[in-house]
């Protein structure tokens, strides 16, 4: 009776990573098909190239996708931040010239280490 329990335990296992690897391999195609695989992979690919993938492969550029829609998030929120800071100091202080308030903030290094 044990055996079968983890027999049927490791064919559980074994069903959930080959959907994690379904649902990254569906993903990957869709950013593909999108057209959106030199910004979001780092190279222009074809839909059967992510097709005949060895699972490896698919768990390499989905890595290399996360990182990048990860770094594309911080550097949207990081702009909102900025954004709205230079808004709150605006409405209390005379903010001469808020954009170059922002252009200034943006490219501290401080800031952008921080961010």
């Amino acid at each position: 009776k044990n055996k079968l329990y983890k027999m049927e335990a490791k064919e559980l296992l074994t069903d959930v990573e080959d959907n994690k690897q379904e649902i990254k391999r569906e993903r990957l195609s869709a950013i593909v098909a999108g057209g959106n695989s030199k910004q979001y992979i780092g190279k222009d690919l074809q839909l059967s190239e992510i097709d005949t993938m060895t699972p490896e492969q698919i768990n390499k550029l989905y890595c290399r996708y996360e990182a990048r829609l990860g770094a594309s998030m911080t550097k949207t929120l990081g702009n909102s931040f900025i954004n709205l800071y230079t808004m709150g100091v605006s409405k209390y202080f005379n903010v001469v010239n808020p954009p170059k308030l922002i252009q200034d903030l943006e490219e501290d290094p401080f800031i952008n280490h921080a961010l």
